[in-house]
C-alpha cells in the first residue's frame, strides 16, 4: 500500500488582497490599539506568520498600501497624511545624516 502524500503548495495572494488584509489590520488596530494581526487571521484564515511578513516588508518599504479603486475621501486624505509624515520623517533622518556626515568629514581636515 502506497501512501500518496498531497504536495502543498502555498496559497498566492495578489495586490489588491494583500493590501485589503493589511488595511483591515490597521483599521482594526486603530479602532483597538492592537489585535489588527489576530482579527485578520480569524476573518480571512490566514497564517499570522504571513501577515506578519507583509506587515514587516511595508515597514521596511514605507507606507505603499494601494488605495481601492472606489476610495473615499477620507482615506485618500488619510493616506495624503501618512505619506507626509513618512516624508517628513525620512527629511529629518536624512538632515540627521549630512549632519553627521559633514562631522566627520571636518575630522578628517
Amino acid at each position: 500500500m502506497t501512501n500518496k502524500l498531497k504536495k502543498r503548495t502555498a496559497k498566492r495572494y495578489t495586490d489588491e488582497e494583500k493590501a485589503n488584509i493589511l488595511r483591515y489590520v490597521h483599521q482594526v488596530n486603530q479602532e483597538k490599539g492592537r489585535g489588527g494581526v489576530s482579527a485578520a487571521v480569524r476573518k480571512f484564515g490566514i497564517s499570522p506568520i504571513t501577515v506578519n511578513g507583509w506587515l514587516r516588508t511595508m515597514k521596511e518599504s514605507g507606507p505603499t498600501l494601494p488605495l481601492p479603486k472606489n476610495a473615499t475621501a477620507v482615506e485618500v486624505f488619510q493616506r495624503l497624511a501618512d505619506l507626509h509624515s513618512a516624508i517628513e520623517a525620512k527629511r529629518q533622518e536624512l538632515a540627521r545624516m549630512e549632519e553627521e556626515y559633514e562631522g566627520l568629514k571636518n575630522k578628517i581636515k
